[in-house]
């Protein structure tokens, strides 16, 4: 609620909040596909560069499979 309040008072017109469990990026995927987004924003830090080799960034998941452009930001 703080987030969608923070949205709000910067502009936005009609923000959602959606909380889910299970594989980020492919829940991230599935809610874009959903809500026919045409554009995935999303932050580009997560893991160290160890473990992001290792288990692979949830960023770099999303921009190999999602069905619309991703701006990694």
């Amino acid at each position: 609620e703080a987030a969608k309040a923070y949205a709000v008072e910067h502009g936005a017109d009609e923000p959602h909040a959606l909380v889910r469990n299970g594989p980020v990026a492919r829940g991230i995927i599935a809610v874009a596909k959903e809500r026919g987004c045409d554009l995935i924003v999303m932050g580009g830090r997560g893991l160290g560069s160890i473990e992001g080799y290792l288990l692979g960034s949830v960023s770099h998941k999303v921009t190999g499979a999602a069905g619309c452009p991703v701006m990694v930001v």
